[in-house]
């Protein structure tokens, strides 16, 4: 589980920091910000929006297999779609907080580009 955790962080850091390199080839610093602003919101719409079905539907197959298998493996497998599910709930968290927080920073992140 420690594993699934480092590689969720580092692929959030490696949006960012692609956001970021992508931010820095604009003319100015400002609109180089709201450019990365404006990336950043872009992807955590398209990615989050895709993670939260994947997540739903894997949890639901391993909620089923777990009812299919034996008690210790079946009790395995549904706690693995319960945790399936509390991240489709964090994803989705994310997915609506994330662009508010952005427009609270920048503004006009939407006006830019």
């Amino acid at each position: 589980m420690e594993y699934a955790k480092f590689m969720a962080v580092f692929v959030l850091f490696m949006f960012l920091a692609s956001t970021l390199v992508i931010a820095t080839h604009t003319t100015t610093a400002q609109s180089g910000v709201q450019y990365g602003l404006k990336q950043l919101k872009e992807t955590i719409k398209g990615f989050f929006g895709a993670l939260i079905a994947v997540l739903i539907v894997l949890a639901a197959i391993a909620y089923a297999a777990g009812n299919m298998l034996g008690s210790d493996a079946g009790a395995r497998a549904k706690v693995w779609g319960q945790n399936l599910l509390i991240g489709a709930g964090i994803s989705l968290v994310v997915y609506v907080v994330a662009p508010m927080v952005l427009n609270a920073i920048s503004p006009d992140v939407d006006a830019t580009i």
